[in-house]
């Protein structure tokens, strides 16, 4: 045997290796240990910069430093004096030698070193409390602009330029964040307010701050867009304020519904002031014109809720309404009672059994019970009717239920009835019983290992004397029938735990111990407490940072895996798709995104959370009962090793909100970052708008912290998060039945199911309606059908009662809900399906009167009940009633319960029934564990049976007994049973699979695989990659979008299978990644051929019938009747882009031409066309590119909005003009285009514009004029149509005399990278440029419109002077003719031929005025002309 002195030495050894290689200190060495005759005082405390350095609060710093110690801890000082200003201690851990203390040292400022004494020897540390000093930069906040007053939720403000400079801590501790900023308001505050101030704190940690810092005041105004939207308030009920409102439900209140002329979500300047508080209403519909918006009107306990609603206009309000409701509160009726009947009986059973009853006189009103039995834990059970009610009916009836009591628990007993919504009991039993001495329990060892995304498995070690009752963690209990009884012999293939913490490992598996292993998700809930009890209630919590064992050292402590990750430095976001068309269909997308200063582990665990109100909705109306929150709405993270880069899978639901769509990523439990950061101080921000102080969150990254070339943008026609509603109600009363036709309408996502309740007022008795558009009456469709809701009954022995539709659930296709209960089940009144009945409280009641009512004032009487106990217990009963008969179709419910009050249900099915006699049978399986304790125990009861005079009736467990029935049993010892109870979630392209279940890990065993059946009968057999005895992982999944089963099976050595599982279904999450659809690219129609001689002749060109005109270059035109006209290269204007292109004709005539080309404006269109912005340009950079090509650049400024943060931006305009001196095809946007000799081509790109809305469009306008010297005896005209289908284009043509300027304009650009369509027409643009009309000259404008986008668009219009074949005469359609034989003639355009204002584009842009002059010489004599067009040139500028 090893002594124990040598055993000792290496581990101070190891641990002396450990200090001295990871040793920091600012100030001198530290004597943290010292070891003098076997004598032990060892400093183990975390070896961090914070540990030793501290900024002092108050004037004081606060050290934490736990040591291992082989004698008590004595005395803590310092040789300064009073240094240290006070000291204790807790004892955390403790073994037969040595003990751990950690020491809480109170310090004055200063650096000293502190010594630390035993009695026997002494260690020496430094610890340093530091003044804070700073140095704090902040830029102010601009003024935020908003259509929404402060207290609807908010994007982001971000403070930026926020440093902190920490004197004396090491350069990479210096931290800088920016932006620094939250996320949104809450929804209250001051209304009024002009706008609101930030104050910022800075801490060191969650519960030391240091006020000596900052506090700093920033200001932003608000400042509100003035309100010019249309707007309908409707009240539902729409009833006067004197009428009284019942509420149809508890808790269902009236609606206002308030509809914007308008399309956006986040538009809403809206609020109202009710007596009750300030609400903000939701949107809920949304299509191409209209948005609404839902509020509830809360019941005022004072009187009638008042409330008003204004709108916000500029810096005033605008009143919509003022008006009050008076409201009738639907209670929940309390529990009268007489008669309170209590018996504990001990000896019917190992522990006594308590039995509770009174007779209640009060009406049952459907209410939820909530039943308690309290000792140091209450064990609560949430039961509805029929459970406890023993006999009578609902307007008088008796409860009686039993009830196992620990007997052999440190606490007195007590038993509750409370109701559900009520914040009071309703009355209670004090249970006196002997109490049972106690007892310490401990935790041997903790494991926590890591499985995938946030899943950690936890190997609780207990000693086999421990009877273990309850593990809680995240306030959620884990009983027997949760914790999976590990083997704990982990196969070759089992990777090492991330975590180990026990006392003795390898002692423990020789002693006895018994481990327990659990699988939790902790994506939002890390635990930081561990809360273990047994069944006598002996309990302990551990926390992390804990120690379990003194020496060797052993400390829960936080999983590796969980680094601290600094959310500010992700960068390089992109998306697999963006500005996403979500109309109808939901989308998969992909989020990447990577780390800028500091490195992550390609398998860290992230979750991203999409946070649109139809995902919200998601979220909240999940089933999830293994977490808080519905975390199999949330998506996870994984490596993309060929991008190097994280990325996210996940799904955009149809139909939700326009524009960005808004998410967080989440790291990890806020409680985990919070404690791994207090390294670093963190900000706190108040304001006197804000309801409490609000701490920066490090755990999760909100998109709106993001740039907007960061943000994901998705589009729909229709916005739906409401979810079905029924638009009418009928009634239906007849001799042998009664019931409902529901018309349920959902226009936009459209019905998929919904499950509806229906019960007797006075009998109790339940009718269950499951509801999917296949049940539809008629022909009707998933939008809008109606539904029969049918109730048979026998009009010869019946009652007279109201049925009432007491639940309901409604879903859409999209998992948006709504959802009713008269008893307040649950209360969601923003979700009533009953919206367009509220002025009728009855409308959920329809009145069966009975002919001949019965009398028959008991119940049912039981008549058999058989019990057969096992892994699963299997009932048969019956029961009698010869007065009035059994009532048809209801269905007693058994219950079986445990000592600690876990109660199972078994619905009945009815295997024979007559008049006066049922046959019931019914099964349970016991799941592993359930209820196991030493000397544990089941009980049984039934109720829930009713007869046709509306009484019912059932048994307790002391009643059953009392007449013979066996009703109690031992509860089943926990089997080996070799299970799979649920899997991972299972994307169709995934390969791998976690399996859950139990009994997975068993050493006898020569191996296991997992057998796999696909839907096609393909059978697959894939080894184990990691096993658990309560999880294993298998990969090798083939990829498919239909179910699968899977079951484990162990094998001997042999390869014979010696057990198998039970056999499971894996439903895969079918994705559905839609390359989003583009807009299409138009393409012109057949023209057809045209002129005299068709299309010029055979010389000029030929006829295609599925074209139009084909022309031989050089002619043009859509009858080939126009040339192209041969110039020479013109010389570039450095100064200006305007370029003058002489040329000389030997003809007899002696006439100047000229044409002007200019990109005039640039401006932002909102949805209904108006001009929001228009930029002018005057100054340009110009650059030779080559002989033929020359750059003109230039800037525009655009004013802050909120999309740019209220930034100020730039955007960059580059125009390219290019000359083509020789016939070229070349290719745009994938078109190919044929440019003909002598034309210029403008190659216009605009950078990233920053909109003042998503809605808005640009649009560019360029000017074209062309103008003669020649004014008698000419003509002039213009036309404005589309090119033949070769080159899908619009065409400008103006022609004067026998001249003509000719531009063609494509119908596609290049936007944000992508092709897409934009739209060319003429646009009036008189009103802004001084332009005439004459026979000598003419002009056109021409508007492109871009629609919304994010980084670029290049646009390509090109232009060629033309000689025509033919003049333009006077009886041409359109022309202006002036003199000479022509006559005197002017038939000019109307003012709505010329104006075209574009749809869909809206945008901001600046008008670029470049201006090509093509002079077209007969002689040179004619300088006035000249001299005029230039000035014109610069009356455009």
């Amino acid at each position: 045997m090893v002594p124990y002195n040598r055993i000792f030495l290496k581990l101070i050894l190891g641990l002396f290796k450990r200090w001295v290689n990871n040793l920091i200190s600012p100030i001198i060495f530290q004597e943290k240990f010292k070891i003098i005759n076997g004598q032990t005082l060892i400093d183990i405390s975390r070896n961090e910069l914070y540990t030793y350095n501290k900024y002092a609060s108050g004037g004081f710093c606060y050290f934490i430093i736990d040591v291992l110690s082989s004698d008590q801890i004595l005395n803590v000082g310092s040789e300064s004096g009073n240094f240290v200003d006070f000291w204790g201690y807790d004892q955390k851990a403790i073994n037969y030698s040595h003990a751990i203390y950690s020491l809480d040292i109170n310090t004055n400022r200063g650096q000293f070193p502190v010594t630390i004494e035993n009695g026997l020897i002494n260690i020496t540390l430094n610890l340093n409390c530091f003044v804070l000093q700073t140095n704090v930069e902040i830029i102010s906040l601009p003024n935020y602009y908003s259509k929404r007053l402060p207290l609807a939720p908010l994007n982001m403000f971000i403070f930026k330029g926020l440093k902190y400079y920490l004197q004396y801590f090491p350069e990479q501790y210096t931290n800088s964040l920016t932006p620094i900023s939250f996320n949104s308001f809450p929804q209250t505050g001051q209304l009024f307010s002009d706008g609101f101030s930030v104050m910022l704190e800075l801490y060191e940690n969650s519960n030391d701050i240091l006020p000596s810092l900052l506090e700093y005041n920033i200001t932003s105004n608000f400042i509100y867009e003035e309100f010019n939207y249309n707007y309908i308030i409707n009240k539902y009920p729409n009833v006067s304020s004197e009428q009284e409102i019942n509420e149809i439900g508890y808790g269902y209140t009236p609606f206002v519904t308030i509809t914007l002329q308008s399309t956006s979500e986040d538009d809403l300047a809206v609020v109202f002031f009710t007596s009750m508080n300030d609400i903000a209403p939701t949107p809920i519909y949304s299509n191409l014109t209209h948005t609404t918006y839902l509020a509830t009107i809360g019941f005022d306990v004072k009187g009638d809720t008042t409330y008003d609603s204004y709108i916000k206009n500029g810096e005033d309000y605008i009143p919509l309404t003022n008006d009050s409701v008076k409201i009738k509160k639907k209670e929940i009726n309390d529990i009268s009672y007489t008669g309170i009947y209590e018996n504990l009986d001990p000896s019917v059973s190992k522990n006594p059994l308590f039995t509770s009853g009174i007779n209640v006189s009060s009406q049952y009103d459907f209410s939820e019970y909530v039943y308690l039995l309290s000792s140091s834990f209450d064990y609560k059970a949430q039961l509805s009717w029929p459970y406890g009610f023993e006999k009578g009916s609902n307007d008088q009836y008796t409860l009686k239920h039993s009830f196992l009591i620990a007997t052999e628990s440190i606490f007195n007993n007590f038993f509750y009835l409370e109701i559900l919504q009520k914040d009071n009991y309703q009355y209670f039993h004090y249970i006196d019983t002997d109490t049972y001495p106690s007892s310490n329990i401990y935790l041997d060892s903790l494991e926590i290992i890591w499985l995938y995304e946030f899943k950690f498995l936890f190997r609780f070690g207990f000693n086999s004397s421990v009877q273990i009752g309850r593990i809680e963690i995240n306030q959620k209990s884990y009983r027997q029938e949760n914790l999976v009884l590990s083997t704990y012999a982990p196969s070759p293939s089992t990777q090492p735990p991330l975590q180990t913490f026990n006392k003795n490992l390898r002692a423990s598996e020789n002693n006895g111990i018994v481990y327990y292993e659990i699988v939790v998700d902790t994506v939002f809930y890390f635990p930081s407490e561990y809360y273990l009890q047994d069944i006598h209630s002996n309990y302990i919590s551990y926390y992390i940072n804990d120690y379990l064992n003194a020496n060797p050292e052993s400390i829960i402590e936080v999983p590796k895996i969980l680094k601290d990750v600094d959310i500010y430095s992700v960068s390089n976001i992109e998306y697999l798709y963006n500005d996403v068309d979500i109309t109808n269909s939901s989308v998969s997308n992909i989020i990447y995104f990577n780390f800028s200063n500091q490195f992550v582990e390609p398998n860290r665990p992230m979750a991203l959370v999409l946070l649109d109100r139809v995902s919200t909705n998601n979220l909240k109306n999940t089933d999830d009962g293994d977490e808080l929150i519905g975390t199999s709405k949330l998506f996870y993270s994984k490596w993309n090793s060929t991008k190097k880069m994280f990325q996210i899978e996940f799904t955009i639901p149809a139909n939700t909100q326009s524009g960005v769509l808004p998410w967080f990523i989440a790291f990890s439990s806020e409680y985990l970052i919070t404690q791994a950061s207090v390294r670093r101080p963190s900000f706190l921000f108040s304001s006197p708008i804000l309801n409490n102080q609000n701490n920066l969150d490090y755990s999760r990254l909100y998109s709106s912290f993001l740039k907007s070339s960061d943000q994901l943008y998705v589009k729909t026609n229709n916005f739906d998060a409401y979810g079905p509603i029924f638009s009418n109600i009928t009634s239906i009363v007849e001799k042998d039945y009664v019931g409902w036709i529901l018309r349920i309408s959902d226009p936009i996502n459209g019905f998929s199911y919904g499950d509806i309740t229906v019960r007797g007022e006075k009998d109790s008795s339940i009718y269950n309606f499951h509801l999917t558009p296949s049940v539809a009456l008629g022909t009707g469709d998933r939008w809008n059908s109606d539904y029969e809701l049918r109730i048979n009954l026998n009009s010869t022995v019946c009652i007279t009662q109201n049925y009432i539709i007491t639940k309901v659930k409604l879903f859409d296709t999209q998992g948006n809900r709504a959802s009713f209960s008269v008893s307040g089940s649950f209360v969601e009144p923003l979700e009533n399906p009953f919206i367009n009945f509220l002025d009728n409280p009855d409308i959920n009641k329809v009145t069966y009167d009975c002919i001949s009512p019965l009398s028959d004032t008991t119940g049912p009487e039981l008549y058999s009940f058989e019990v057969i106990p096992g892994s699963t217990f299997e009932f048969s009963f019956s029961a009698i009633d010869r007065e009035s008969g059994i009532k048809p179709n209801q269905r007693p419910i058994v219950y079986l319960s445990t000592i600690q009050f876990q109660t199972l249900q078994c619905v009945s099915e009815i295997s024979f029934s007559n008049e006066t006699f049922a046959n019931y049978s019914c099964s349970i399986e016991i799941p592993y564990g359930f209820g196991f304790i030493p000397n544990g125990e089941y009980i049984v009861s039934v109720y829930g049976f009713i007869n046709n005079a509306g009484y019912y009736s059932g048994f307790s467990t002391e009643t059953l007994n009392s007449r013979g029935y066996n009703c109690i049993f031992n509860a089943t010892q926990p089997q080996p049973r070799l299970s799979i109870t649920r899997t991972s979630s299972f994307n169709e392209n995934d390969d791998q699979l976690w399996i859950f279940g139990g009994e997975f890990n068993i050493p006898t065993i020569s191996y296991q695989n997992v057998s796999i059946e696909y839907s096609n009968g393909e059978k697959q057999s894939l080894s184990i990659s990691k096993s658990y005895s309560s999880s294993l992982l298998i990969s090798g999944i083939k990829s498919t979008r239909e179910s699968f089963t899977i079951q484990v099976i162990f094998y001997d050595e042999f390869n014979n299978p010696i057990n198998k599982s039970n056999i499971y279904t894996v439903h895969p999450i079918k994705s559905n990644f839609i390359q989003p659809k583009p807009i299409p690219i138009p393409n012109n129609p057949t023209v057809e051929c045209k002129g005299s001689p068709v299309c010029g002749g055979e010389k000029n060109g030929y006829c295609s019938k599925s074209v139009g005109c084909i022309c031989y270059s050089p002619w043009v035109g859509l009858d080939c009747s126009s040339k192209v006209i041969f110039i020479p290269t013109p010389i570039p204007n450095v100064s200006q882009p305007t370029s003058e292109i002489p040329i000389l004709e030997n003809d007899v005539d002696d006439y100047l031409y000229k044409s002007i080309i200019s990109v005039v404006s640039l401006r932002e269109l909102d949805f209904n066309l108006n001009v929001v912005n228009n930029y002018i340009f005057d100054k340009w950079n110009q650059t030779k590119i080559n002989s033929f090509t020359n750059q003109y650049i230039t800037d525009i400024i655009v004013s802050p909005s909120v999309l740019s943060n209220n930034q100020e931006t730039t955007t960059t305009v580059n125009v390219t003009l290019q000359w083509f001196k020789d016939e070229k095809d070349i290719t745009f946007a994938n078109q190919k285009l044929n440019m003909k000799p002598s034309s210029i081509k403008y190659t216009i790109e605009i950078s990233n514009y920053q909109f003042k809305s998503r809605l808005n469009q640009l649009q560019l306008i360029l000017s074209a004029s062309f103008q003669s010297s020649n004014t008698e005896g000419i003509c002039s005209k213009k036309e404005f149509g589309e090119t033949t289908s070769t080159d899908n284009s619009n065409y400008m043509k103006i022609q004067v005399g026998d001249h003509s300027l000719y531009g063609r304009f494509i119908k596609r650009a290049i936007i944000d990278k992508s092709i897409k369509s934009v739209q060319n027409e003429i646009v009036n643009e008189t009103s802004l440029y001084n332009y005439e009309r004459s026979a000598s000259s003419d002009y056109s404008f021409i508007g492109i419109t871009i629609p919304y986008y994010r980084e670029s668009i290049i646009l390509d219009p090109d232009f060629s002077v033309l000689l025509d074949s033919s003049k333009v005469s006077k009886s041409d359609q359109g022309s202006i003719c002036n003199g000479g034989d022509s006559g005197s003639s002017k038939s000019g355009l109307s003012k709505g031929q010329l104006a075209g204002i574009i749809i869909g584009a809206v945008g901001f842009a600046t008008v670029i005025v470049i201006s090509v002059i093509y002079h077209f010489w007969k002689n040179k004599k004619d300088a006035k002309f000249n001299n005029q067009m230039q000035n014109k040139l610069k009356e455009i500028k």
